[in-house]
């Protein structure tokens, strides 16, 4: 997958670059403009048209990823490894998005990580702030 557009909320002008690479969000929430913007300036489709296809795409099904439909509507958790406690694996229920980038744009890591679910605990592993 690489990179996709998640839209945090059905009804928030609201969008977040989610990377498969560090399981977590590489950017701030952006509204539409701004993230077709980064999108262009990213070029990190085919053609510059393509766009306006990723963020139609994650208006619709909530992510704009088509390779395995991460981060849509009818997901019920979203992986996040990066900015997560290095005691285990944690996920973040797909409607608790909008809290975790609220706590993560305004710099709140303790908040952001308070979201977030262990659902394996390593062993003999002290949790320790990334």
């Amino acid at each position: 997958m690489g990179q996709c557009i998640v839209k945090v909320a059905p009804d928030e002008d609201r969008y977040v670059v989610w990377s498969s690479i560090v399981d977590a969000p590489v950017s701030y929430s952006c509204t539409r403009e701004q993230v077709l913007a980064w999108a262009a300036v990213e070029d990190w489709h085919e053609r510059p048209e393509q766009a306006e296809a990723h963020v139609a795409r994650a208006d619709l099904y909530g992510s704009s990823d088509r390779a395995i439909g991460f981060g849509r509507w009818d997901d019920e958790y979203l992986d996040v490894m990066e900015g997560s406690p290095n005691d285990g694996w944690y996920h973040l229920r797909r409607n608790r998005l909008s809290a975790y980038m609220d706590a993560l744009d305004r710099g709140d890591d303790g908040a952001a990580q308070a979201v977030l679910e262990c659902w394996e605990r390593f062993e003999g592993v002290d949790p320790v702030e990334n």
